[in-house]
């Protein structure tokens, strides 16, 4: 239902990323502990029992599908950039993982270089702390994706989107100019709000593919733009930040999400307001 579309895919995210956040602590201790084949290899076994679960599911019965007439490849991108609001939905979810990937791929380099002498303080290594970081990333889509995405159900994804894009852009801002506890905190902070940010904007997409003709397409397409960030943020990461600093282009790539979900907020509200005039 359209008034708990973001509680629902809080949820569906929360469960999922349980298990991305036991394997990030587990892979970082797996590290620190022995070494990264035996890390790696530890956690592929672990996927892998997931193959006899996946066989015993019952996949609901396949529905015929009505071909379409005169369709074409350039379809999909007809669908995908149609509206303003699908145009900077795409942009907000391309953001927010190349964000995601910029950061998580150097937070192991970055805590090093960071904390330097400071690192006896803790009693944790470099491995083991950034992936409990990374975990509290996962771990708080259990609790605060459902009730952030119930949030966004009252107030609406595209404003929440917008808080969430702010408070990422101020942690990261807050955290490069910090040290020691300060740091991770704030750091902890911004893996907050994109837990909450990711979830909410997923619902945002589903609205939106609901919208169109050809909902299928536009999942297709914002899923597609949330991979290429992923892949192309740690590119990025070990390209550009080694020659301008992470500091840098932390902040800049958080700016730029939350330019993206401002610019989502006022098309949304336009569009909007269009439909009902």
């Amino acid at each position: 239902p359209e008034n708990v579309k973001g509680r629902l895919v809080g949820l569906l995210w929360g469960i999922v990323r349980l298990g991305s956040a036991f394997s990030v602590v587990l892979g970082g201790f797996l590290y620190d502990r022995y070494n990264y084949s035996q890390a790696v290899a530890v956690i592929a076994a672990g996927t892998a029992l997931s193959i006899p679960a996946a066989l015993l599911l019952r996949w609901p019965r396949k529905q015929q599908v009505h071909p379409i007439e005169h369709s074409s490849p350039l379809e999909g991108w007809k669908t995908a950039f149609q509206t303003a609001p699908r145009r900077w939905i795409l942009a907000v979810g391309f953001m927010d993982t190349l964000f995601e990937g910029v950061l998580g791929a150097t937070l192991s380099l970055y805590l090093s270089s960071r904390l330097g002498s400071s690192i006896e303080d803790f009693t944790l290594g470099i491995g083991t702390l950034a992936g409990m970081l990374l975990a509290l990333r996962y771990l708080a889509n259990i609790i605060f994706s459902p009730l952030l995405g119930a949030l966004s159900d009252r107030l609406g994804q595209p404003p929440t989107q917008a808080v969430l894009s702010l408070i990422i852009l101020v942690g990261i801002s807050a955290a490069v100019n910090l040290t020691g506890l300060g740091m991770l905190a704030c750091l902890a902070v911004v893996f907050f709000a994109g837990s909450g940010l990711f979830s909410v904007g997923n619902a945002a997409a589903s609205g939106l593919a609901k919208e169109s003709q050809r909902p299928h397409l536009f999942v297709g397409f914002f899923s597609t733009a949330i991979d290429a960030g992923a892949a192309v943020g740690p590119l990025l990461a070990f390209s550009i930040g080694k020659a301008a600093g992470f500091d840098i282009l932390y902040i800049l790539s958080a700016a730029m999400l939350f330019i993206a979900s401002i610019r989502f907020w006022q098309t949304s509200r336009v569009h909007h307001h269009h439909i009902e005039v």
